[in-house]
This record gives C-alpha cells, structure tokens and sequence, in this order.
C-alpha cells in the first residue's frame, strides 16, 4: 500500500537555514516509500536493517532528514547483507534496480546503489506512484563485516585489502596513462607489475580474473570476497572495511548492532542500531546532536546528473514555436542596441528551485531597467502538462511561479525567442547569451561572442539563515502556562502557585537496552537528585515507550526494572512522565534539558535552552 503523505509535506521548507525545494520533497517521499518496501523485505526474511551515516544522524537528531541530505543510507550486518542481495536478485529481479560489482561490470563502488527505476520518467502515471518524483531514486546500502579474532587472521584481511587497494590505484593509473597516449601498452613496466600482482593474488585467494569484465569492477568484488571471509562466532567487532583500514578505532561491538529499534522519521519509522550512541559519536563526535547550519554536499541535488539541458528540450521548443513574439533577421535593424539572449531551461528551474527563479527576475528586472542601451529576448522552455510530461505533478507551485514570470514578461511586451535548431542562427541575430551551460553557451563562444553564465545559486545565500533562526529563536521561550496539559499544572506551580523550574529528563530506549542494568541505576540516581530539589525543580520525564519494544528479543528483566522505576517515581509524586507529548511542546515547558541524545534535546538546543548530555557512567 502506498504511503499517504499531506499535500503539506511536498511543500518547499526552510529547515535549519536551508531550503528544500518541493521538487526534493517529492524526492524524499519517493526514498521513503521504497525504504517501506525494503523494509518489509528485510522483516519477512528475518534480515536487520539499520539507518547509518547521515540518515542515522538524521534519524536521531532530526527525527527525519538532514535537510541538506538528498538520499537514505542503510547497512546490513555480514550475512544479512549477502542474503539481502540474494533476496533481491532472485525475488525482485524486475522490481528493483540493483547496482554493485556483481550486476553491474562498470559499477566500482564497494557498496549497493538500489534505485526504483532504470531511467527518469515525467510520464503521468509513474509520477503518481511515486509521489511526483520522476528520477531514480533509492537507498545506499553499506555492508557491514565482521572482524576476526585472531590478530593474525586480522592482519592477513588488511593486508589482503591494502594489495588490492594498491592495484586499483595501480589499475586507475593504467587507465590514465592509455586515454592521455591513445593505446595501452602491455609492455609498459606499470602494466608488467600489474599483470604479476593479479597472478599472485589469484593464486592466494583463489579468484579468477577475466578479459569479460573491466579489472577494476573484478578488484571491488575481491575485495568484498575479503571482508566476508570472518564468520560472526570468530569476531567481537564489526567494522566497514574501507574505513576501518585507516582508522583502527573504527570498530564497534557487535551487540552495537544485535537489535535495532524504530525511531520516527519524517512519515515513517526507521529502524536504528541499538548502539546508535557509541556510532554517532566514532562518526560525527561527541557534540553531534547539536543543530547546526550547512550547505548541500556530494553534488546536491543527486539528480543534477540525471538531466541535461536537452532533455526537455524537443517537447519544450515544439510548445516554444507556438508563441507570437518571434526573432527573426528583419528583427536587427540598425538601432545601435545590444541586443542579447537569455536562455533558461526547465531542466535549471527543477534543479535551482527558487534560486533560478530569483536570479531570473533579477536579471530581467536590470535589464529592462537599464539606460535602453540593450534589448532582451527570452527563450524559455515552456511548461509540459501532458500526460508523458507531466511536470505539473513534480512541482506544482514552483512551475505556476515560472508560468507566471513568463506570463508577466509577455504582458509588459518582452520579446520570446522560439527555440530552434539550428543554433548558428543564433549568433547572427544576437551579441550576447545570458544564461547556464550547454550547446548555446559553446556556440557563442565559438564565435567570440559574449559568454555570461548565470549564477543561479547567488540569490538567497545570506537571507535563509537568519530566517530560520528568528523562526527558531522566537519558537516557545516564553511558555504559557495555561496550554500546559492541565494534569502537569499542578506539579508545575507547586502549592504556593509560583512556577517552579521545569528540567526536563530525556531518556533513550536504545540506550537503556544498550547498558542495560548500568543505564537503570543512572536513572535511579537522577530521579534521586530531582527529588532532593523539589521544592524548586520539576523533572518532566520524557522517554521512548520501552514496552512498545517487547518483541520476544530484550531481556524482560529489564524492561520489567524500566518500568518499576516509573511506577516508584510516580507514586513519589515529585514529577511528570511522558511517552506521547510533542517535541516541541516538550521543549517550550522546559527551562533546561538533560538527558541521552535525541531529537527532543536538539529542540531544546533550537530554543536556546540550556542542555547537558547524560554520561552513563557517572552517577
């Protein structure tokens, strides 16, 4: 069954200073809807997944993506991960596009791309399946291996890993050094120390390289066969291989990733390592769940590289012609102006967003406004609405803005160039191009004409952050006590009706499970100091609902151990617990916050309220 997100959802926000385009909503809600099949996958064959990296990161801060994040990563620990792919393969052969060394010779990553496509596609009924998103879109899936026991087992893996390591460097380098001389020279004495390198390593591992398939994508799959090789009742540690090879204390416990629990984010759960804690921090470090301002990164948005500026560009100039303001040769007459094209394509405006429609008004504005030295032609792809073009599902609002700007430039009599063909007519009638890369721009050049690339990103740069943050400062510092739940009022004002100070106590179900006995004297401790200072310190006392992970997997004794806890602390009456309040309403009754990592004390961090991450150890 398909995902029901609100129309709300697929809406541009500004989160944390940056702005996600309705274009990457409707991205985000294709990756959540293949995640929900995966997942389902995953739970019938009694697979763990987990969220990892950025998502992980998300997950736990957020409660949803990093908003400069554009793609979901997962991991899988050692068999799991082999059995996932298998599943895949044999199972969905023509349901998911299933990328890594083994399906695909020219893949050359040492993780599993899987997409929900094998091409982009604007035809009507596959933007309804997946939420308006017409690219290919789907999560990284990381392995995670064990790693042995034996120091000497251990260093023969890593040694292994750095010779192949050495010789797709070696290969890269071949490669190189054959396009730049136009021939591959077997006699070379790079190529000669390659070809003996492979013979020795196929002779220790067994592996045989062929001539069928490119020696780097075979390299990568000898390199899983590598880290695969420790079975689980060999090792105490799990690691990525590739990391852990340059950073020895890249190595968790295997009970980091024994269980995972679910966590929300943004409209479906995801599941998370029961050692989140210990991960996030070996990753991100010990501050990583406080909030803070970036820029898109790794090419964002990913589907930049997925169109180009002739993808729409057929449909757009047949639709183009049909306009009544046309240029022509009797268009230049001898009136001395500058005249000069600007070209803007609908491939920029689903990659820019708002920023392309900014620099675009911008740019026309100055221009009409300019001492008439200069006269402007716009050549813009016009809107498809058809059914195997239907942008109106991608991004409705932001193409009603540009259908709009169109609209208004026509009614103020600016003149539209069609699209044509035959690009060298061009540079007859025009003296200048305005606009983003591609055939025109290089013709232009060609010709020694004037070459102005738009910077469509420049619009905005400063104005996001210090919206978010007024939006963020002004959120709910000053709470009013009357839209307090009537049942926490009376712990909060005390019996000489003046409010107390409100601490708010955040604990961590994956915390709990992760230190077990150690994390309920923790909390057995902090309880007792709250209650020391009641006389002017409300704890609120907000945790995941632990009973909700009672599946047959946790020690009962001690979740039975959680919860006697919270029935002694309500019998003692010094304080509120809360399972189901919102986040921000959490944040907005508290004067301070303490407590495991989670997205509550991130709200807290958002309200400038005063936080402390617990350490278990410390009571």
């Amino acid at each position: 069954m398909q995902i029901s997100f609100p129309e709300k959802y697929y809406e541009k926000e500004i989160r944390r200073g940056f702005t996600v385009s309705e274009v990457m909503k409707r991205s985000w809600a294709a990756d959540q809807e293949i995640l929900t099949e995966l997942r389902e996958i995953c739970m019938k064959h009694s697979l763990r997944m987990f969220a990892c990296y950025g998502t992980l990161l998300g997950a736990i801060r957020e409660h949803g993506y990093i908003p400069w994040d554009d793609d979901i990563d997962i991991g899988l620990v050692g068999g799991d991960y082999v059995r996932f792919l298998e599943i895949l393969s044999n199972e969905y052969p023509e349901r998911f596009n299933i990328l890594n060394p083994y399906t695909r010779p020219w893949y050359k990553m040492n993780f599993t791309h899987i997409t929900n496509s094998r091409s982009v596609s604007f035809d009507r009924e596959y933007l309804e399946k997946w939420h308006g998103c017409p690219f290919m879109t789907g999560p990284d899936v990381y392995p995670y291996y064990y790693l042995p026991r034996n120091p000497n087992e251990e260093a023969y893996i890593l040694e292994m890993l750095s010779r192949i390591d050495e010789l797709i460097a070696m290969n890269r380098q071949s490669m190189t050094c054959s396009e730049q001389y136009g021939s591959f020279d077997a006699g070379s004495r790079l190529n000669e120390t390659i070809a003996v390198k492979l013979v020795e390593l196929q002779h220790e591992t067994g592996y045989t390289f062929t001539a069928d398939r490119p020696l780097d994508n075979q390299l990568e799959i000898l390199y899983d066969q590598v880290c695969r090789v420790t079975e689980e009742a060999d090792a105490d540690y799990v690691v990525r291989y590739d990391e852990y090879t340059k950073d020895r204390t890249k190595k968790f416990l295997k009970k980091t990733f024994e269980y995972t629990i679910d966590v929300s984010f943004e409209h479906i759960t995801m599941p998370v390592p029961i050692g989140y804690d210990e991960i996030l921090r070996a990753r991100f470090g010990d501050s990583y769940i406080r909030p803070c301002q970036e820029r898109g990164a790794h090419d964002y948005p990913y589907y930049r590289k997925q169109l180009d500026e002739s993808f729409f560009q057929e449909k757009a100039s047949m639709q183009a012609d049909r306009t009544k303001h046309q240029v022509s040769a009797r268009d230049k007459d001898n009136d001395g102006k500058h005249r000069v094209l600007l070209r803007t394509t609908l491939w920029e405006l689903l990659i820019y967003g708002d920023d392309f429609l900014g620099s675009i008004k911008d740019f026309i504005n100055a221009t009409v406004q300019d001492n008439g030295q200069e006269e402007l032609w716009w050549m813009p792809d016009m809107v498809l609405k058809t059914d195997d073009m239907a942008l109106d599902l991608v991004a409705p609002t932001l193409i009603g803005e540009y259908e709009t700007m169109i609209h208004s430039y026509i009614d103020a009599s600016g003149k539209i160039c069609g699209f044509t063909p035959d690009i060298e007519v061009l540079t007859d009638l025009f003296e200048a191009y305005y606009g983003g890369e591609g055939e025109i721009a290089e013709c232009f050049r060609s010709k020694g004409l004037e070459v102005n690339i738009l910077d469509y990103c420049a619009i905005g740069k400063d104005s996001d952050q210090s919206e978010v943050l007024s939006e963020t400062d002004s959120g709910m510092q000053a709470y009013d006590i009357d839209s307090i739940p009537e049942a926490w009022q009376k712990q909060i004002m005390g019996e000489d009706k003046k409010r107390k100070k409100v601490v708010l106590y955040v604990t961590s179900a994956s915390v709990l499970f992760q230190h077990g006995k150690e994390m309920l004297a923790k909390i057995e401790s902090v309880l007792n100091t709250f209650e020391e200072k009641k006389d002017e310190v409300v704890p609120l006392w907000h945790s995941d609902p632990v009973i909700g992970q009672d599946n047959g997997i946790f020690d009962v004794e001690l979740i039975r151990g959680y919860y006697d806890l919270v029935r002694k602390f309500s019998e003692r009456d010094f304080g509120i617990y809360d399972e189901d309040a919102d986040i921000r309403t959490l944040a907005g009754i508290a004067d301070a916050a303490y407590g495991d990592p989670d997205q509550v004390l991130t709200a807290c961090m958002d309200m400038k309220k005063p936080v402390m991450i617990q350490n278990v150890s410390i009571i």
